[in-house]
């Protein structure tokens, strides 16, 4: 509960600062610049996720999860990777350019790619607080990267506005998040070790976790991989800053569920594992309560949102949003239960799960856009997302931790909530004045926000009173 909130806080806050920060950076910068750092953070997700060998996750599982020679090895794993992964970049940048034909990536991409270096020298202490639930030093070490991210940010794009405002304030802010994580977050002292028993052990759960990772990056990528090459540059950054607003619901599902209910699901299968189903579907029911009415409100007011907030130029985005968060709405359901195998060990089924979803969207975004230009590109990406949760679905049935109940209550709550909102508007003409949309739109997110309510209430009250007390 504890961590529970800090999770939230944190993301509520984060998420406004970003929010005034993008409103700002998208009337001083031009969708383009967006559009080329979006690629550039392409390339820098693929290198990163194609050589993950799962550090943290490991640590968090792992029984020596707590032990020096452990995690030392587990930081000299790190840092060696960065500093590959930043050698990697300065490499390709200019193949990176010259596919996208866009000269300004030559420079962008190695410069991003100098955040590698940045995360490598992290303190392993970000693992060893999720570990142990310590959620609340975590929540501040994220926001005071936030806050430096976006005051640098704001300041270099209104001072000198060009593409560098976005690539700078990042890598500023990241240096300040790695002084944070040596002195404000509880942990050892890192230094370089080599433990031949934690190496193996690192690498033994780590294999299945870089397949899983692998083709995690591509699913997750595929989209605007292939929308680069089927639609101006423009559009693609209009694509982005809407997808953006629409992962906001499942950026907080996400991290609740790795900060909160992986350490967690990780503990309980260590030490009575009969229960795991309860408590996989009481922590999950409590994310999804929230994420709905996330998802539905994204649904519901991304068009109103884009309308009075953004200019002519991302006029576009209105009619992208909807659509991304129904699509996103699936990755919700997987993101909050592909952690109970992962608590188990079990990166093998993650692994193929990604893959099926990567098919699956790559497929579905060509014959989408072939049959609806970006409609049906947006709904093939739902469909990838569907089918990587199916697997999850089954994979959890097997060990007798059916989630298929309470994933068809949230999904028909989503769909009931968006179709009071927007289809009278569409069936009936005389329904359609801003007037009777804003009604319908406020009775479509009432519903969903009063289920949360219902579902949250008890867990928030308690969790308020646990807030304020030191746990024993």
């Amino acid at each position: 509960m504890r961590g529970s909130v800090w999770t939230i806080a944190e993301y509520l806050f984060n998420n406004l600062l970003r929010l005034v920060s993008n409103l700002v950076l998208a009337h001083a910068l031009f969708p383009e610049a967006f559009a080329i750092v979006a690629y550039a953070s392409i390339v820098l997700q693929g290198l990163e996720m194609l050589s993950d060998v799962g550090i943290g996750p490991a640590i968090v599982q792992s029984p020596r999860g707590d032990d020096p020679n452990f995690l030392n090895t587990a930081w000299t794993f790190q840092v060696v990777r960065g500093l590959i992964l930043f050698l990697v970049t300065a490499l390709l940048g200019g193949p990176v350019a010259e596919f996208y034909n866009e000269p300004q990536l030559f420079w962008i991409v190695p410069a991003c790619g100098f955040n590698f270096v940045i995360t490598a020298l992290q303190s392993t202490a970000v693992y060893t607080c999720s570990r142990s639930l310590s959620v609340g030093r975590l929540a501040i070490w994220g926001t005071i990267e936030a806050v430096v991210k976006a005051t640098i940010t704001i300041a270099w794009a209104l001072l000198w506005p060009s593409i560098w405002a976005l690539v700078g304030g990042a890598l500023i802010s990241y240096t300040v998040g790695l002084v944070l994580t040596h002195t404000i977050l509880p942990g050892i002292r890192n230094r370089f070790c080599w433990d031949r028993d934690a190496a193996r052990a690192l690498m033994q759960f780590g294999g299945w976790i870089s397949v899983s990772t692998m083709m995690t990056f591509f699913s997750s990528q595929a989209d605007r991989l292939i929308l680069g090459k089927l639609v101006p540059m423009g559009i693609v950054g209009v694509y982005g800053i809407a997808l953006m607003f629409a992962r906001l619901p499942y950026e907080v599902g996400s991290r609740l569920a790795g900060i909160v209910l992986f350490p967690a699901l990780a503990a309980v299968s260590r030490r009575d594992p009969q229960t795991l189903r309860a408590k996989l579907l009481e922590l999950r029911d409590a994310i999804l309560a929230f994420s709905q009415l996330g998802i539905v409100a994204v649904i519901v007011g991304s068009p109103w949102f884009f309308q009075f907030l953004y200019d002519a130029r991302y006029s576009r985005a209105a009619g992208f949003a909807p659509l991304l968060g129904g699509a996103i709405w699936f990755s919700i359901l997987q993101a909050s239960a592909d952690r109970a195998l992962l608590a188990l060990g079990d990166s093998r089924m993650l692994a193929i799960s990604n893959f099926a979803n990567l098919v699956f969207t790559v497929a579905g975004c060509l014959v989408g856009y072939h049959l609806d230009q970006m409609r049906g590109f947006i709904v093939g990406v739902g469909l990838g997302n569907l089918s990587g949760h199916v697997v999850i679905c089954w994979a959890l049935d097997r060990r007798n931790l059916s989630i298929l109940a309470q994933d068809l209550r949230y999904t028909g709550l989503v769909a009931l909530g968006s179709f009071i909102a927007l289809a009278p508007p569409m069936l009936v003409p005389a329904l359609s004045t801003p007037v009777w949309k804003a009604a319908l739109a406020m009775m479509g997110v009432s519903i969903s926000a009063f289920y949360a309510y219902r579902r949250l209430s008890t867990l928030g009250k308690g969790a308020l009173r646990i807030f304020f007390r030191r746990p024993a």
